[in-house]
């Protein structure tokens, strides 16, 4: 009996240690949770689509990824009244798979159905699993959340609430413990957050969704939505936000230097000649 426990766990041990050997050390694991509920007309649906796309074709991006030690493994998630998985794990090294990956998501088809509400939870959930599961062990683990909405269907959560019913939270609360629990990061992305019931999308972002370590930013309309998610992205892979002179700035910071060097001409040319008692400088 006692062999054979021993041998019980011997096998247990040697199953685990052959899963950790196996898996592929990345940079970042990034799982992109996309909002595709019925908020979101086809014109919206396409401007989220091809921002996600443009951001992942920007050279600033792709630099960031290729030189990311490890790379970065991401895949895609679509959330709507359930969540599925679009775009298994791909592993992102060069402008070859970089690329590949912004054609499969510019050819994305818009499912789930899309008739009923928004499930935040079922994608928050599913983006768990998906990187607890996957063949990738990163230094970092990040989830990114876009969405236009709260979480507001299953088990009693108001279809018209703004996500604080207790019966909201009692599906979200989880998933974020779950994602704190496991060192997984959740930031994210709120699209026209004025127009949230209750008014205010970024504070229900920061208090119910996101992670303790994580961050959300905001997109005033789809019309922005490109600019900010490529920034968003930039910034999950990097671990810094992506930085760009404003021309005011510049302008400002060129006037600055050109202050300077004329206050050093000007005090170079008064030390060109020192008076001295008692000398006639008369014939200089």
């Amino acid at each position: 009996m006692k062999n054979k426990l021993v041998h019980c766990i011997f096998s247990f041990l040697l199953v685990v240690c052959a899963g950790h050997a196996s898996a592929i050390p990345v940079g970042l694991e990034l799982s992109l949770v996309i909002d595709v509920s019925p908020s979101i007309n086809t014109s919206e649906y396409n401007l989220q689509r091809s921002g996600y796309q443009a951001a992942f074709l920007d050279a600033q991006v792709q630099s960031a990824i290729i030189n990311l030690e490890g790379g970065v493994a991401a895949n895609v998630i679509f959330f709507s009244q359930t969540a599925v998985e679009k775009i298994s794990w791909i592993h992102l090294t060069d402008v070859s798979s970089i690329n590949a990956f912004a054609t499969l998501i510019g050819g994305l088809t818009r499912t789930p159905p899309v008739n009923d509400g928004t499930d935040i939870a079922a994608g928050y959930n599913l983006a768990i699993n998906s990187i607890e599961n996957n063949d990738f062990e990163g230094a970092r683990r990040v989830i990114d959340i876009s969405a236009d909405g709260p979480h507001n269907m299953n088990n009693g959560c108001p279809a018209l609430g703004d996500g604080t019913d207790p019966l909201c939270l009692a599906q979200t609360n989880p998933a974020r413990a779950a994602a704190e629990l496991a060192g997984i990061v959740v930031n994210g992305l709120i699209i026209a957050p004025n127009e949230f019931p209750g008014g205010n999308g970024l504070n229900y972002f920061q208090n119910h969704i996101i992670t303790s370590s994580g961050f959300a930013v905001t997109a005033n309309s789809f019309n922005d939505f490109a600019p900010v998610v490529r920034d968003k992205i930039f910034r999950e892979i990097t671990d810094e936000p992506r930085v760009v002179p404003e021309p005011g700035s510049f302008a400002l910071l060129m006037l600055g230097l050109l202050g300077i060097v004329a206050m050093q001409i000007k005090r170079d040319r008064s030390t060109d000649f020192l008076v001295l008692p008692g000398e006639d400088y008369s014939l200089i």
